[in-house]
């Protein structure tokens, strides 16, 4: 195990990246933050956000055409993600162009294509043996379609890193699996603290509100996001009449495409799809509208949040952890002008926060879910909000838990 490194990176940001270096080859887990170092023999995939594959084409265009392996979910899902990215970022660039704000400049068509071909889709719970001789192993983690652990076993030692768990009583997602027995643990995102049983009362409520005021709701959400839990949850907040029955506009590149791959969701039956940029517009009367990105860094939810912040009538709902830095953060933090696209505006609009739909573990699932398994060695924490968790599992546990620093070197 001499030269065995984890390099963590991204951890204080959106994007996590974990780069394995093995004796011979070197491994990256997640491939969203703009990486250093030689270029790696692998890519794993824990599941088929931006935070995880959106730095997959850079790679490529630098000629790189190594393996991609994810579990069939992520990968049947990861070129629809990077697709309805490109469109986005290349729609921001002729919005800013048009307005004359300096907004970096579209990357312009991503080799999608030249992605899909390099994913590499391993079923969940198989063994299999991958570049240096480490065997590679997926494990559901609930929380998102095809989200998964990844063990990789190297000789005698064992690396578990797992990204959000989800929760253990959603109707609509798959549980997770145990925790896998490991040396190292590394857990790239903190368990949410606090209940999740009100969510549905919020929504509802904020629904109301807007009703109340003739105006519409805006949801940012991104594709991989919560866009089918938000959808049946509308739906069967609909079908108890516990809202009016509303026209729901989903504004995204691909649609329902991602959706129609999860199972048991429920569509409103007023939704309509707008698939071209510049085709959503909100009709008379309240609606409730679905645009990315849920940062609202970039993408369709832009120009809703033009028309829609400065006007007290309508409402923002922020579903789902947001990044901080991002302007979605500077909403939930109740900023009052927001700059979106080289231009304040006054928010005016109704801002409310419901939390991620309880698709995430909380504390005490987390600690079930945490401590079925033997305490690895050590066990590190990444991201906001891991050093609460830390201390717990060090206090009541006796674990050895580490928050490490972006680009921090340790032996595994």
């Amino acid at each position: 195990m001499t030269g065995s490194l984890l390099t963590f990176r991204g951890t204080a940001g959106e994007s996590f990246q974990l780069d394995v270096a093995m004796p011979g080859s070197r491994i990256l887990v997640g491939c969203g933050a703009a990486g250093e170092g030689p270029a790696p023999d692998a890519v794993v995939l824990l599941d088929a956000t931006l935070d995880q594959c959106g730095q997959l084409p850079r790679l490529v265009a630098d000629g790189w055409a190594g393996p991609v392996y994810a579990t069939p979910t992520t990968a049947a899902r990861v070129p629809l993600v990077l697709a309805d990215a490109a469109q986005l970022l290349a729609e921001e660039a002729e919005c800013a162009a048009a307005a004359g704000w300096p907004e970096p400049a579209s990357p312009g068509k991503l080799d999608v294509a030249g992605v899909a071909a390099l994913l590499k889709p391993l079923a969940l719970g198989t063994p299999h043996r991958i570049e240096g001789g480490a065997v590679l192993r997926f494990g559901a983690a609930g929380r998102a379609p095809g989200a998964s652990w990844a063990e990789l076993s190297l000789g005698a030692r064992r690396l578990a890193v797992v990204p959000a768990v989800g929760s253990m009583h959603h109707p609509l997602l798959a549980l997770p699996q145990p925790r896998p027995a490991c040396d190292t643990l590394v857990l790239t995102s903190p368990p949410c603290h606090g209940g999740s049983e009100h969510y549905v009362g919020r929504f509802a409520a904020a629904v109301h509100r807007a009703v109340s005021r003739n105006g519409s709701l805006l949801i940012p959400v991104s594709a991989a996001g919560l866009t089918d839990v938000v959808l049946t949850v509308l739906r069967d907040l609909t079908d108890a009449r516990e809202i009016p029955p509303l026209p729901v506009l989903l504004d995204s590149p691909i649609g329902l495409d991602l959706v129609a791959q999860q199972s048991g969701v429920r569509l409103p039956e007023t939704l309509v799809e707008h698939r071209e940029a510049g085709d959503a517009r909100l009709p008379r009367g309240p609606a409730i509208v679905l645009a990315g990105t849920e940062t609202a860094e970039y993408g369709r939810v832009r120009s809703h949040l033009e028309r829609m912040l400065p006007d007290p009538s309508h409402g923002v709902l922020l579903a789902g952890p947001v990044p901080p830095g991002t302007p979605a953060a500077r909403l939930g933090a109740g900023e009052r002008q927001v700059s979106v696209r080289g231009r304040y505006l006054p928010v005016r609009a109704e801002i409310t926060r419901t939390g991620d739909f309880a698709t995430t573990a909380r504390d005490a699932e987390f600690r079930v879910w945490a401590e079925s398994g033997p305490p690895p060695e050590t066990a590190f924490l990444l991201r906001a909000g891991a050093d609460r968790t830390a201390r717990t599992l060090r206090a009541d546990n006796g674990w050895c838990t580490v928050v490490p620093a972006d680009g921090e070197q340790v032996l595994w």
